[in-house]
């Protein structure tokens, strides 16, 4: 079992987004926008770690989205929200993402090809969940209200 993280980096920070279940279209990422937990943060970098399962092939085992500045990779995570994943991908996106007038044909994109995951410069993302639907927990790092980090783990990479 070997695990391969890759990295990107974005230019501008993640003002007001949110994670959820994936979404079929524009109106429906606008409506779970006004239901769900928003989050602000500075510098993002996304570490997306995919493992290698002989028998499944390489899947997404879990993402860490951190301020590049602030975050220290020992600080302890804590349960910030649970996510129920029925469409086996989760979805991050900002407030200005649901202005872009492509959304509609990138959210198509993501859910007909099946990637493992779709990050784009502007902070859309689409991550496949893992071994697939179920209930997740976003782990988080603040500080006051500044969200240093987040994590959902899909596969446990570590045995305690």
């Amino acid at each position: 079992m070997s695990i391969v993280t890759v990295e990107n980096k974005f230019p501008d920070s993640l003002l007001n987004f949110f994670v959820s279940d994936f979404v079929i279209d524009i109106d429906d990422a606008t409506t779970v926008f006004n239901k769900m937990n928003k989050y602000t943060m500075y510098n993002p970098v996304i570490k997306i770690n995919l493992i290698n399962l002989e028998e499944k092939g390489k899947l997404v085992s879990s993402f860490t989205l951190y301020n590049k500045e602030l975050f220290n990779e020992y600080d302890e995570f804590t349960l910030i929200d649970k996510l129920e994943i029925d469409n086996c991908q989760v979805l991050l996106l900002s407030e200005n993402n649901l202005k872009d007038s492509t959304l509609d044909d990138w959210l198509e994109k993501c859910i007909s090809i099946k990637e493992l995951y779709n990050v784009e410069p502007d902070g859309k993302m689409c991550i496949t969940s893992g071994f697939g639907p179920g209930v997740y927990k976003l782990m988080g790092i603040k500080s006051g209200e500044e969200v240093i980090a987040l994590r959902m783990e899909f596969i446990k990479e570590k045995i305690d």
